[in-house]
C-alpha cells in the first residue's frame, strides 16, 4: 500500500517539531514603510541630506524588525496540497522498499534511524528553501 499524504505530512511535521524548526516569515512591507517614514522625518528634519540618513535609520531598524519565526510543523501542515504530494514524493523516494501501514509505523521507522532522519529533514529543508521560498532555523 503507498504511502499517504497526511502520513508523510505528520511524519515531517513529528520530526520538525522533535528538532524544533522554525521558519523565518519576512515581514517586508513594514520594513518598507519604516524606511519611507525615516526618510520623510528626516527630510524635514534635515533636508536632502536629511531624507538620506533618514531612509538609512528607517530601513535598518525596518530590516531587524522585520522578521518573526513560526514553527515549521505549523507551516508543512499548511501547505498548498500540490507542496505536501511532493513532499510526499520525496519521502517516499528516500524509504523506497519499506511500506507502513499508517504514520504511527512510519513515524516508528523513521526515528529508528539518525541517518534516515538527517536525510529527510535535509531533503526536506532543500524543496522548502528552493521551492517554497522559506529560510529554516534550527532552534537549540
Amino acid at each position: 500500500m503507498p504511502l499517504r499524504v497526511d502520513d508523510v505530512m505528520q511524519l515531517l511535521s513529528t520530526l520538525s517539531r522533535e528538532q524544533n524548526l522554525r521558519v523565518t516569515v519576512t515581514q517586508s512591507a513594514r520594513g518598507g514603510l519604516m524606511a519611507g517614514a525615516g526618510a520623510f522625518i528626516g527630510g524635514i528634519v534635515g533636508g536632502p541630506v536629511g531624507i538620506a540618513a533618514g531612509a538609512a535609520a528607517g530601513g535598518a531598524i525596518g530590516a531587524a524588525t522585520a522578521k518573526s519565526f513560526k514553527p515549521l510543523h505549523e507551516v508543512i501542515l499548511a501547505l498548498p496540497a500540490t507542496q505536501k504530494q511532493d513532499l510526499a514524493n520525496l519521502v517516499t523516494s528516500i524509504i523506497s522498499g519499506f511500506e507502513p501501514q499508517d504514520a504511527i509505523a512510519l513515524i516508528a521507522f523513521v526515528q529508528g534511524s539518525a541517518a534516515l532522519q538527517g536525510q529527510i529533514l535535509s531533503s526536506m529543508q532543500e524543496y522548502l528553501t528552493s521551492k517554497a521560498g522559506y529560510q529554516i532555523n534550527y532552534e537549540k
